[in-house]
């Protein structure tokens, strides 16, 4: 990982989730959680919501990045009317993440 796009000495956070942890819902988008975070100079956040997964692709997420990222923090938030549907579905390679997959 570049720690030159990191802030110095900062606390990195590793933040994996929907569409709420993307940023949905802010006005303006500056205003998510995630950023409001990354607003303070003693953590940098790595933002890897994206609307639309569930908790099977947060775990394949993690699975490819936060061994190579090491992030001090991992943080996980659940939506949970939506992230605990059960689907009986195999992940798919080619399948883009934004499909909504848990709707």
């Amino acid at each position: 990982m570049t720690t030159s796009l990191l802030k110095k000495q900062s606390k990195v956070i590793m933040m994996v989730g929907d569409s709420h942890t993307e940023g949905c819902c802010a006005s303006p988008i500056q205003q998510s959680f995630a950023d409001l975070i990354d607003n303070d100079s003693a953590y940098s956040v790595l933002n890897f919501g994206v609307g639309g997964t569930d908790p099977l692709q947060y775990a394949l997420i993690c699975k490819k990045y936060l061994k190579e990222l090491s992030p001090d923090l991992l943080v996980l938030p659940f939506c949970l009317n939506n992230d605990f549907i059960e689907l009986d579905r195999t992940p798919n390679k080619m399948h883009p993440l934004y499909y909504q997959t848990n709707y």
